[in-house]
């Protein structure tokens, strides 16, 4: 019989009403910024943002790079915004999965 293919499953994530506020902040600071990026660049940003709370890494950083080239500019000032904006995203996912496993390891802790 045909056996099913074994496929890469992602981690079962449940999202708050909190953590699509903040996603949906996230998003439309973004988006306000694309009169320094580009609009297609915001639009990137804003696709990593999403990989980055989905916990696909190696996607956010393909959107990154992606973001990066779309950003084309003379002067090189769109490649420096993209650049900035995207590591503050990904600065912000960092801080706040290390607050979330701070709290859980701190739940987890038995006391002595």
């Amino acid at each position: 019989m045909n056996a099913p293919a074994a496929t890469i499953a992602a981690p079962q994530i449940r999202y708050t009403v909190s953590d699509l506020l903040k996603y949906t902040t996230v998003c439309g600071v973004l988006l306000a910024a694309h009169p320094l990026t580009g609009v297609g660049a915001a639009v990137l940003l804003i696709a990593m943002a999403l990989a980055l709370g989905a916990r696909v890494g190696l996607l956010a950083a393909a959107l990154l790079m992606a973001a990066f080239l779309a950003a084309a500019s003379a002067d090189g000032s769109r490649e420096f915004c993209t650049l900035l904006l995207g590591c503050s995203v990904l600065g912000w996912y960092r801080f706040e999965r290390w607050r979330t496993d701070l709290k859980t390891s701190e739940t987890t802790e038995s006391p002595r």
